[in-house]
């Protein structure tokens, strides 16, 4: 059984966000964007829309939306 506290750390720009959401994308394109729950993932520094960020994301999290 694999570990729920996994997460790997991938640099990603925040394109958008709700109260309970953020999207994401790793290449900058709104095409390439993904809905994660605010609830799994973690942003390392000061949070600023439209900016990158190192986010740490559970690794089944990101492999189910094909970030790794």
């Amino acid at each position: 059984m694999r570990d729920q506290a996994e997460t790997v750390a991938i640099d990603m720009k925040v394109m958008n966000e709700t109260d309970k959401a953020y999207c994401l994308s790793a290449t900058g394109a709104r095409r390439d964007s993904v809905w994660l729950p605010k609830s799994q993932v973690t942003i390392e520094d000061e949070f600023a829309v439209r900016s990158s960020h190192v986010v740490h994301v559970p690794v089944w999290l990101a492999e189910k939306n094909g970030l790794v």
